[in-house]
Protein backbone atom coordinates (compact mmCIF):
# COMPACT_ATOMS: atom_id res chain seq x y z
CA UNK A 1 0.00 0.00 0.00
CA UNK A 2 1.35 3.40 -0.86
CA UNK A 3 -0.54 5.68 1.48
CA UNK A 4 1.12 8.96 2.37
CA UNK A 5 1.95 9.04 6.09
CA UNK A 6 1.82 12.13 8.28
CA UNK A 7 2.97 12.24 11.88
CA UNK A 8 1.89 14.65 14.60
CA UNK A 9 3.61 14.90 17.98
CA UNK A 10 0.94 14.49 20.66
CA UNK A 11 3.04 14.35 23.83
CA UNK A 12 6.75 15.17 23.64
CA UNK A 13 7.54 13.99 27.19
CA UNK A 14 6.00 10.55 26.59
CA UNK A 15 7.11 10.40 22.94
CA UNK A 16 3.56 9.81 21.75
CA UNK A 17 2.74 10.51 18.12
CA UNK A 18 -0.35 10.28 15.97
CA UNK A 19 0.02 8.66 12.58
CA UNK A 20 -2.35 9.54 9.75
CA UNK A 21 -2.60 7.60 6.50
CA UNK A 22 -3.71 9.60 3.48
CA UNK A 23 -4.83 7.80 0.36
CA UNK A 24 -3.99 9.01 -3.12
CA UNK A 25 -7.37 9.71 -4.79
CA UNK A 26 -5.98 8.85 -8.22
CA UNK A 27 -5.33 5.33 -6.99
CA UNK A 28 -7.75 4.73 -4.09
CA UNK A 29 -11.47 5.31 -3.81
CA UNK A 30 -13.36 5.16 -0.51
CA UNK A 31 -16.06 2.50 -0.76
CA UNK A 32 -18.36 0.41 1.37
CA UNK A 33 -18.41 -3.24 0.32
CA UNK A 34 -20.44 -5.85 2.25
CA UNK A 35 -21.11 -3.22 4.95
CA UNK A 36 -17.38 -2.64 5.44
CA UNK A 37 -15.81 0.77 4.88
CA UNK A 38 -12.46 0.82 3.18
CA UNK A 39 -10.38 1.78 0.19
CA UNK A 40 -10.66 0.29 -3.28
CA UNK A 41 -7.34 0.16 -5.14
CA UNK A 42 -8.25 1.13 -8.70
CA UNK A 43 -4.92 -0.11 -10.11
CA UNK A 44 -4.91 -3.58 -8.55
CA UNK A 45 -8.70 -4.03 -8.19
CA UNK A 46 -8.30 -4.77 -4.52
CA UNK A 47 -10.38 -3.72 -1.48
CA UNK A 48 -8.65 -2.80 1.78
CA UNK A 49 -11.05 -2.63 4.76
CA UNK A 50 -10.40 0.22 7.20
CA UNK A 51 -10.49 -2.27 10.07
CA UNK A 52 -7.45 -4.03 8.57
CA UNK A 53 -5.56 -0.73 8.53
CA UNK A 54 -6.65 -0.03 12.12
CA UNK A 55 -5.39 -3.43 13.29
CA UNK A 56 -2.10 -2.91 11.47
CA UNK A 57 -1.71 0.48 13.15
CA UNK A 58 -2.40 -1.06 16.58
CA UNK A 59 0.46 -3.52 15.96
CA UNK A 60 2.81 -0.52 15.69
CA UNK A 61 2.00 0.74 19.20
CA UNK A 62 5.18 1.03 21.25
CA UNK A 63 7.45 0.53 18.25
CA UNK A 64 9.95 3.19 17.14
CA UNK A 65 8.99 5.22 14.08
CA UNK A 66 11.70 6.19 11.63
CA UNK A 67 10.95 8.93 9.16
CA UNK A 68 13.64 9.74 6.58
CA UNK A 69 14.83 13.31 6.32
CA UNK A 70 13.33 15.20 3.37
CA UNK A 71 16.77 15.33 1.73
CA UNK A 72 16.77 11.55 1.27
CA UNK A 73 15.70 10.79 -2.28
CA UNK A 74 16.69 7.12 -2.55
CA UNK A 75 16.05 4.91 0.50
CA UNK A 76 18.20 2.06 -0.83
CA UNK A 77 21.15 4.42 -1.20
CA UNK A 78 20.47 5.82 2.28
CA UNK A 79 20.40 2.36 3.90
CA UNK A 80 23.60 1.32 2.09
CA UNK A 81 25.35 4.48 3.27
CA UNK A 82 24.14 3.99 6.87
CA UNK A 83 25.27 0.36 6.82
CA UNK A 84 28.77 1.44 5.74
CA UNK A 85 28.88 4.09 8.48
CA UNK A 86 28.17 1.58 11.28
Amino acid sequence: MDFKTEFQLVDKEKNIICMKLISDPTRYEERTINNEEGYYDKYDNFFIPKKVLTEAAKALAGKPVYSPAPSIQDLNEYFARRKNES
